[in-house]
């Protein structure tokens, strides 16, 4: 009993140490900012800076669905102006007007850095680098991208690294800098392995393999879409078949073309890549001609003048 009561004195030291760990947790990016956390505080009766608010809810809703949130609960914190100033030209973004769209985001992201609103500024800067990526414009995504990973490093958020160097990855293959890209994948990977970002993992994998597809090393290729095609199996079966369509288009730039025809007329209903690629095998070594008409839908036009690669060069 009277352990009971020492214990029941010392509640408030308890809970207070308590806090002050799972503050820190925080800041260093090891405890994510979600709902479970935000009602521990609640329950150790802790009010967060209003950053961790507003770092919470950029968690919860992502820019599809902010728009549509009451945020007036939080008309008394310091990110209240901001963020309802980026809601506003999240409803911009969504009519579809993109130079307009980006005027309304630069716009919250100054609303953002002028009170020093971390993840607020992550989140415009990113969809404001996404808007240059729509038009076309990757060099000034690629940019929009980088500042945008400059805040996520600040706040030690892991997730939004990962996010900001996916697309930089991305913005740098299609912009055709494969080196940038694979720099960009490099630091992704170490940032899955440190955090444990287990969800990108297996994206990762399969922009490696397409860069080394790209730069002709095949073997290497062959390797990732094997390894993301493995890792998807056990946890992200939805990346499955993508990552083996794109393993067995290796397949027939390698030669091992009958290998990779199997595996593509196996993946017709699970991938849309699987007929593009099945027929562009076709043209380089066919298969039974009567077979791959059998394997094509109906409605493809050309279904019936294909003509594999290697005779059409032969009658030329």
């Amino acid at each position: 009993l009277n352990r009971s009561s020492d214990l029941g004195n010392k509640k408030e030291d308890v809970q207070y140490f308590i806090t002050v760990f799972l503050w820190d947790q925080y800041q260093q990016g090891l405890l994510v900012p979600d709902k479970n956390l935000k009602t521990i505080f609640e329950v150790l009766h802790f009010q967060p800076e209003d950053r961790f608010l507003l770092h919470y809810l950029l968690h919860t809703y992502q820019d599809t669905e902010l728009p549509a949130v009451d945020i007036s609960s939080y008309k008394a914190s310091s990110f209240f102006g901001a963020l309802e100033h980026y809601q506003k030209a999240l409803e911009t973004v969504s009519q579809k007007n993109a130079p307009e769209a980006v005027y309304a985001v630069k716009k919250a992201v100054s609303a953002m850095q002028s009170r020093n609103l971390l993840a607020g500024e992550y989140r415009a800067l990113s969809c404001v680098a996404q808007l240059h990526l729509s038009q076309n414009k990757v060099e000034d995504a690629i940019t929009y991208f980088e500042y945008a990973l400059d805040n996520a490093e600040l706040l030690h958020d892991s997730s939004f690294m990962c996010e900001a160097l996916m697309f930089l990855s991305i913005s740098s293959f299609v912009h055709n800098n494969l080196s940038a890209a694979n720099n960009y994948l490099e630091r992704l990977s170490k940032t899955i392995s440190d955090y444990f970002e287990l969800e990108q993992h297996v994206p990762c994998l399969f922009m490696q393999g397409r860069t080394a597809l790209q730069l002709g090393d095949y073997a290497k290729a062959e390797q990732l879409f094997l390894a993301a095609e493995s890792a998807a199996a056990v946890h992200f079966r939805q990346w499955e078949p993508l990552c083996r369509v794109w393993y067995a288009r290796t397949l027939v730039l390698r030669g091992q073309t009958l290998k990779a025809q199997q595996i593509l007329a196996n993946c017709l209903q699970d991938s849309p890549d699987a007929l593009l690629f099945l027929i562009e095998s076709y043209l380089f070594a066919p298969i039974l001609r009567d077979d791959l008409l059998e394997l094509l839908p109906e409605s493809f036009p050309y279904a019936t003048t294909l003509e594999p690669y290697r005779d059409r060069k032969s009658v030329v």
